[in-house]
């Protein structure tokens, strides 16, 4: 199951869009966020199997993003053919007034 983001979330950058032939093997691998920083994979196309630490795998595809929990260990693996990008968040605060 995925985790429900906080609702104070901004998004601050994205990455490139990956297909199976060039998604960096970084995130083949296990690696975190860093613990300020939320994440949303997006399936635009096929779909992926997203791993993470002490969770059941899930299949993300479109319509259905995988969350990326602050510092959590997780990894993708693919399923075939796939377009996916990863979109990154962190909190803000509202200016006091």
């Amino acid at each position: 199951m995925t985790a429900s983001p906080p609702d104070n979330l901004r998004k601050y950058a994205e990455t490139r869009i990956f297909t199976k032939e060039t998604i960096p093997g970084v995130l083949l691998k296990s690696h975190r966020t860093n613990p300020e920083s939320w994440g949303q994979i997006v399936i635009l196309s096929g779909a992926l199997l997203y791993i993470r630490a002490h969770q059941l795998p899930q299949r993300i595809v479109p319509g259905a993003p995988g969350t990326i929990v602050p510092n959590e260990l997780h990894r993708v693996e693919t399923a075939g053919a796939v377009t996916f990008r990863v979109d990154f968040y962190r909190a803000y605060r509202e200016a006091a007034k």
